[in-house]
């Protein structure tokens, strides 16, 4: 599926497993909180790279203490949304 969808659209994560009878999901919770740790920790890494590399830039349009916000980044002390 993910092969016929725009990049801007991923990632795309498949979980195993299916609904129970009773209509519920509940037992795939713990693998989509895993997923979605995963997801996030890829969007802060990438984020972190971002900023630092902008930060190296010659004139870096960047904020003051953008050595520590991209310490955070790299620490994920901060989240993306």
């Amino acid at each position: 599926m993910a092969g016929h969808l725009p990049g801007s659209i991923g990632p795309i994560t498949t979980i195993t497993g299916g609904r129970e009878p009773d209509g519920l999901d509940n037992h795939l919770s713990a693998a989509i909180s895993a997923a979605l740790d995963q997801i996030t920790a890829t969007a802060i890494s990438a984020v972190g790279d971002l900023v630092a590399e902008r930060a190296a830039e010659p004139s870096p349009a960047a904020v003051r203490g953008i050595d520590a916000v991209a310490q955070q980044l790299a620490e994920q002390q901060v989240a993306c949304c």
